[in-house]
């Protein structure tokens, strides 16, 4: 027992931590430090360059909520599209559709909700809201269904499998990057946006509701499907800037799901061919990077985004001519006329499809579905007009309806202004017939544009080029694919007939770019030779607009879009956070920050109106049927027509630039109409802001008939006293003479209450400081200037 060890004293020390426990303490401490070096981070950082002035918060707002966009028209969408085709398409042809219809569903959504006046910050969250509930439990089980299928496949379901694959991804992947850096900035938007696009929605937001334009807007009645979205954009939360940037956005995220429609389509076309590199074929149509066929947030691209799922449903109504397939085709149709008049190439093409079909089966109750559907859906625009002008397509049918307002010589005002001769057929009827037909194979090769970029044609040719490789492969491409070949060149036609400006084939765009994967793909096959010969092709087209990108020739900042992009960037470094949120000097956005909370604004014949966030009246010649001043007689029936209309306050250019007899009739009558009833005008720039005056400076002057005392030379009208429709149709009620204006000007002009001037002919010498003693200066229009009687 004595030799026995002694037993060891009981371990009291605690237990070491499990494995998990030392996990969590190390994430926590882990947490803690980044946490302390990301504020320590943004301390140092807030002092050079403050967070709230960083440019990736704002567009990190802009993505959500075009995500947020996306989300509402993908859900609400894809619910619709189970009612209408319960045996749900393949995948990528059912995003296609579904999204196309959740876009018409949002945009109708804005309509209704801006006719019962719920605009606002509230609609602006509500409605995608109410969208995301509609199609969330189903939209649920997609995404689950989706995510499984991304699972079972891995990586080599989106990764290149080929050589040529990852050549196309670097493409894809290059053009857009190249497209966005157009986007990020506001000063890309194109002359149409800051003319009519924007300048909707930010009317429509201002009044607070959709509601006719009391001037008879031509323009206001246009198909504006794109305004709606952008309506939508400018009642989220900011300024001017974040409006535009937003509609800038969802102009892009459209842009984006064009994409793998494009992909969608060309694997239909292939009969079920996976090409998930098709879209990158986009930019081997290199006009789409070159103004005003890019992304300027107008339109055109929102009128090609309706291309690739209207062509998968007409494909489908081809292979199935049901009432389901018709009806969802008439929705898909509707699309393009929503958006833009253009719309009609789209119609030739789906409503000759129809009556082919109709012919062929011996159904009419399709075809029915599809009129029905069609016209149903388009409703909101053309019953609209009705509505509000008397006209469906205002001001397209005065000669057939009673459009309301359209004045007195109107018609042809509309006929010179509203059609663009550039663009449009002249000659005989076997002359415009041949024209059509040779600009078939040839409009790609032919610059129909304004002249931006010159005489180089940059639209893109491989369509047309590739087009007899299809006679030759094996094996030969089925008729869906010549089908729709025929369609594009029936649209092409369409468009050589009515306006034919390059920009507008962007709507065709998508289609193009399946027709032409399918032909790369099918010749790919052929064999070896074949392969080198169309990859010199691709390349040469990849070399030939290479540079396209670099034109510096974007109309409204006379520059590249990547120079303003540098400069936004680069703006912040100089502590110029204010200068960023700027439009170009065109934009209106100084006026607006002068006018009180509820002005109306006559804005005198100019064309932009976006930046006044107030609402407005155009009173440009031509282009609204309401206001003529050769028809006002008197200040004062000027006057009380503005009223009418709501106008509190004018805006005019001191500085006109060159107008011809017509043109300065008219503009004597509104001078002598803001120098009588105009208050305290304000010079804000290059342009003068007054508001109406309850009483006029004089009221025996603002009552007196307009009389316009024409004093010039050279081929200027003779000299006289002129009515105002005498002076535009040269026709003087009393004429003058050189030596008696020379010896008693003032005198000779007593009648006049208004005076045309070119001082520079030689009998007027002096002239001004004598007429200066009873007439004003109003406007200057080259070297001639515009008085009015005081």
């Amino acid at each position: 027992m004595a030799n026995e060890p002694l037993a060891a004293p009981p371990d009291r020390s605690p237990a070491p931590p499990s494995r998990p426990t030392r996990e969590r303490a190390r994430t926590v401490a882990l947490s803690v430090i980044l946490a302390g070096t990301l504020a320590v981070f943004a301390w140092v950082a807030n002092q050079h360059y403050p967070l709230r002035e960083w440019l990736l918060f704002l567009y990190l707002r802009y993505w959500l909520f075009a995500l947020f966009f996306s989300a509402a028209c993908l859900s609400t969408g894809l619910r619709l599209l189970k009612v209408i085709l319960p045996e749900p398409p393949r995948l990528g042809e059912r995003l296609t559709l579904g999204f196309a219809l959740g876009v018409l569903v949002f945009a109708s959504g804005v309509f209704l909700g801006g006719l019962a006046g719920l605009f606002g910050h509230v609609f602006f969250f509500a409605w995608p809201s109410v969208m995301i509930g509609i199609g969330a439990r189903s939209g649920w089980r997609d995404f689950r269904l989706a995510r499984r299928h991304l699972r079972k496949f891995g990586p080599r379901l989106y990764l290149p499998h080929s050589l040529v694959e990852a050549a196309a991804a670097v493409l894809l992947v290059l053009g857009l990057a190249a497209t966005y850096l157009l986007v990020m900035t506001p000063l890309n938007v194109g002359g149409d946006s800051y003319w009519y696009h924007l300048p909707i929605a930010e009317e429509y937001v201002a009044r607070g509701a959709i509601r006719p334009f009391a001037e008879g807007w031509y323009l206001g009645a246009y198909p504006q499907l794109a305004s709606l979205l952008y309506t939508w954009a400018f009642q989220s939360p900011g300024a001017l800037f974040d409006h535009v940037m937003l509609s800038s956005h969802l102009e892009w995220a459209l842009f984006l799901a064009t994409l793998p429609g494009i992909s969608a389509l060309a694997r239909r076309l292939l009969g079920g061919t996976r090409v998930p590199y098709a879209a990158a074929a986009i930019f081997l149509f290199p006009g789409i990077l070159l103004y005003d066929s890019s992304l300027v947030t107008g339109a055109d691209h929102i009128h090609a985004f309706w291309a690739p799922a209207l062509g998968l449903a007409l494909l489908r109504l081809g292979r199935r001519f049901d009432a389901r397939e018709a009806v969802l085709a008439g929705i898909l149709t509707a699309g393009p006329i929503l958006t833009k008049y253009q719309g009609i190439y789209f119609f030739v093409c789906a409503s000759l499809l129809v009556l082919f079909l109709t012919v062929r089966t011996r159904r009419l109750r399709p075809a029915l579905g599809w009129a029905l559907a069609c016209l149903l859906t388009s409703s909101s625009h053309w019953l609209k007009n009705w509505v509000y002008y008397g006209d469906p397509f205002y001001p397209l049918l005065h000669n057939f309806l009673p459009s309301r307002p359209f004045h007195a010589g109107a018609a042809p005002l509309l006929n010179r202004e509203y059609w663009n001769a550039q663009f449009i057929l002249t000659g005989t009827f076997w002359e415009k017939l041949w024209a059509t037909v040779l600009s078939l194979p040839t409009f790609s090769f032919v610059v129909h544009d304004w002249g931006f970029h010159g005489e180089r044609p940059v639209f893109g040719s491989l369509f047309t080029l590739l087009i007899p490789l299809l006679l030759f492969v094996r094996p030969r491409p089925r008729a869906r694919v010549w089908l729709m070949i025929a369609g594009i060149h029936i649209a092409i036609a369409v468009w050589f007939v009515t306006s034919h400006q390059d920009r507008f084939l962007q709507a065709m765009l998508p289609w193009m770019v399946a027709c032409t994967v399918t032909a790369l793909v099918l010749a790919w096959r052929t064999g070896v030779v074949v392969r080198a010969a169309l990859a010199l092709l691709v390349l040469s087209q990849v070399a030939w607009g290479g540079d396209v990108y670099f034109i510096r020739s974007h109309a409204m900042i006379g520059d590249s879009v990547l120079k303003q992009t540098v400069d936004l960037l680069g703006a912040g470094q100089n502590g110029k956070y204010d200068d960023r949120r700027h439009l170009h000097g065109g934009s209106f956005q100084a006026v607006g920050e002068r006018l009180p909370e509820h002005a109306k604004v006559l804005v005198h014949q100019r064309h932009d109106r976006l930046g006044l966030l107030h609402e407005s009246v155009s009173d440009t010649i031509g282009w609204q049927g309401a206001i003529d001043y050769l028809l006002l007689d008197t200040p004062d029936a000027t006057v009380d027509l503005w009223r009418t209309m709501g106008v509190t306050h004018v805006v005019w250019w001191p500085d006109a630039g060159g107008m011809s007899p017509e043109e300065l009739a008219r503009e004597a009558g509104f001078a002598r109409t803001v120098d009588q009833w105009s208050t305290q005008p304000a010079d804000i720039g290059d342009r003068r802001l007054s508001a109406l005056a309850p009483q006029p400076r004089n009221a025996s002057i603002a009552a007196q008939p307009t009389r316009i005392a024409w004093l010039g030379c050279g081929g200027d009208p003779s000299l006289g006293i002129f009515t105002p429709s005498g002076l535009a149709a040269r026709t003087p009620e009393r004429k003058l003479t050189e030596d008696a204006v020379r010896s008693a000007p003032l005198s000779e002009i007593a009648e006049a209450n208004a005076l045309i001037l070119r001082p520079g002919c030689s009998y007027l010498a002096g002239i001004e400081a004598q007429v200066g003693q009873q007439f004003a200066r109003m406007v200057q229009v080259g070297d001639v200037s515009l008085w009015v009687r005081r």
